[in-house]
């Protein structure tokens, strides 16, 4: 098992009231990280994987970053993130766009406290449903296609002059 590292208030550096936290992530073929967390007690919270040089990996044509409003709650109320190579075809895949290596930054933003901690663990990508809830649902590649060109409109609404 991974713990991703606690998050901490940022102090005289940022905003106060944000809390931020990382880790890393090292993939081979047939493995993905699986990261869970009980829902942050936060105005937002977001996650976003970055390269072996800190980054920020594509965020407009791969889903390599989630926030609170994106993510799916599985049934038991806990939030599962899944960096995976290729798409794991689950709910909350943080696509890591051909980086086998990289940085895992996460953010709660007007958090009373630095709860919770995510922790996350490898498991090989064949086994990866046995590891979810059994109501995890299934995401079709034409949803996957969706989310990216509804990524793809916010990014040119926030970027438009």
């Amino acid at each position: 098992m991974v713990t991703l590292g606690p998050p901490a208030k940022s102090g005289s550096e940022g905003l106060r009231e944000n809390a931020y936290g990382s880790g890393w992530f090292r993939l081979g073929p047939d493995e993905v990280l699986l990261i869970e967390l009980e829902e942050p007690t936060a105005h937002l919270w977001s996650f976003e994987l970055g390269n072996f040089w800190w980054q920020s990996i594509d965020y407009v044509d791969h889903s390599s970053s989630l926030n609170g409003f994106q993510a799916v709650k599985s049934g038991d109320g806990r939030y599962r993130l899944v960096i995976a190579l290729e798409d794991p075809g689950v709910p909350n895949w943080l696509d890591p766009a051909g980086h086998s290596e990289g940085v895992v930054i996460y953010r709660y933003q007007n958090a009373p406290d630095v709860n919770p901690i995510p922790v996350g663990r490898v498991v090989s990508r064949s086994r990866l449903r046995e590891a979810l809830p059994a109501d995890t649902p299934q995401v079709s590649a034409e949803a996957r296609k969706a989310e990216i060109r509804m990524r793809q409109q916010h990014v040119a609404r926030r970027w438009a002059p």
